[in-house]
């Protein structure tokens, strides 16, 4: 890896500076649009601490060939973890953290491991997230430490529902389960039922900003509904809701963001965030209010956008991370993203570094028994 180099960059302005190279990268293939700079710049103005940039530029010569958007979180008990950008604080707000990597990943990947182990004496672990693309972080990479070879960990995996496009929008709907085919069938008809006006408005650029009280609005009303299963509200704190903003404008400038809105007559009916990237959408955040909860809006919506993509050229939808039964009736493919966990090097920070894996074994077998909970009926 000689011919490989990192550059550190640690303060916001000289993020801002490598934020368009970043962006051109992103746009060689990246489906991911929470790798996005104009998706994390934000994020790390609000939850990244001063000082606590760590964002890698790997090249080779001149030439970008890698982004690892990295921070120092530093928590209780002086602990000093390296971790994306995204992770931590907010996490929720970044689905998918990964390196941004262009036509040679596992070469891009081996070079920021290594910096980073160079560097696991100052740290208690560090954390990585890799795409499918990216492979394994492997043990051999961390041997000659300073106290022996270095400690892997397979954290965790994040399993989206993606579904492949095909060529047209008759042959996606010529190849839906029955059951997807008869919810959109029923969302059509109830809505006629209503005796209402109905159409699906689509914002881009400045127009997705601008309807985005109505997303939260509806958002919010989702994940107070009662009796359903239970969506979380993200952006009940103002700070996310500004960040959302402030994401959703980066994006828009970029010609990567929709907004679409079910409206029933004078009122939205349902919304949903659609993100892009190349060859790809990520159907984020919706919303639906409670009154027209029956109407499957947000199905209709997320078939409204697959088509828009199909037409567009657009080769895979992404349904979302966390599989379960709404997604998988859109697609029952799975795609999985790796995080690993690296140990730091000495005797305190190996300490700590194993009672965090015992705290956080307990913290994951409680989030499990909370995920399928609902909320009580009113």
């Amino acid at each position: 890896m000689a011919d490989l180099s990192v550059q550190v960059v640690r303060t916001p302005p000289e993020l801002a500076a490598l934020a368009p190279a970043w962006a051109t990268l992103h746009a060689q293939g990246c489906p991911n649009p929470f790798a996005h700079p104009a998706w994390l710049l934000p994020w790390a103005a609000r939850w990244v601490a001063p000082g606590a940039l760590r964002v890698l530029a790997v090249r080779r010569g001149e030439e970008l060939v890698a982004v690892a958007p990295l921070h120092e979180d530093r928590g209780l008990r002086g602990t000093r973890v390296l971790r994306a950008l995204g992770t931590g604080p907010e996490s929720a707000l970044v689905e998918l953290p990964q390196i941004v990597t262009g036509p040679d990943p596992r070469r891009a990947v081996r070079a920021v491991v290594a910096w980073a182990w160079e560097r696991a004496d100052a740290l208690s672990w560090i954390e990585l997230p890799l795409a499918p693309d990216q492979g394994w972080v492997e043990p051999a990479w961390l041997a000659g430490g300073p106290d022996g070879p270095g400690t892997v960990v397979h954290k965790a995996v994040r399993a989206c529902v993606v579904e492949p496009l095909p060529d047209t929008v008759e042959a996606w709907h010529a190849t839906r389960k029955r059951n997807l085919r008869e919810s959109l069938r029923r969302a059509r008809n109830r809505l006629g039922r209503t005796g209402l006006p109905w159409s699906v408005e689509v914002h881009e650029g400045p127009d997705a900003v601008a309807a985005l009280p109505t997303l939260l609005a509806l958002h919010a009303a989702r994940a107070a509904l009662p009796g359903k299963v239970h969506h979380p509200g993200r952006f009940d704190d103002p700070a996310a809701a500004a960040f959302l903003r402030d994401a959703v404008a980066g994006l828009a400038a970029a010609g990567a963001v929709e907004l679409h809105v079910l409206r029933v007559g004078d009122e939205p009916a349902a919304a949903r965030l659609v993100l892009r990237a190349p060859g790809a959408i990520y159907l984020a955040w919706s919303g639906v209010a409670p009154q027209w909860w029956e109407l499957s809006g947000v199905t209709l919506l997320t078939a409204t956008a697959i088509e828009r993509a199909i037409a567009r050229g657009d080769r895979v939808a992404n349904v979302g991370a966390g599989p379960d039964t709404a997604k998988l009736r859109f697609s029952e493919r799975l795609e999985v993203h790796h995080e690993f966990l690296i140990g730091g090097t000495g005797r305190a920070a190996r300490m700590t570094f194993g009672a965090y894996l015992g705290a956080r074994a307990l913290a994951d077998l409680r989030r499990a028994r909370a995920a399928v909970r609902t909320v009580p009926a009113a």
